[in-house]
């Protein structure tokens, strides 16, 4: 019900758990949708962007 979009504290209420982090256990990761949701990230700058390009060097 959860990775269906039903809120957790509905699903809880139904299935009769006292314990908020019980649910969590049927709950499971799907990849692609938090991926869906997923923030770019900014582009790297100063020495790391130089060290994105040019890798680590003694």
């Amino acid at each position: 019900m959860v990775n269906d979009g039903h809120p957790y504290e509905a699903v809880r209420k139904i299935l009769g758990h006292m314990d908020p982090n019980v649910i969590k256990h049927y709950a499971r990761l799907d990849v692609e949708t938090l991926r869906r949701y997923a923030l770019n990230p900014a582009p790297p700058k100063g020495d790391f962007a130089e060290f994105v390009e040019k890798g680590f060097r003694k």
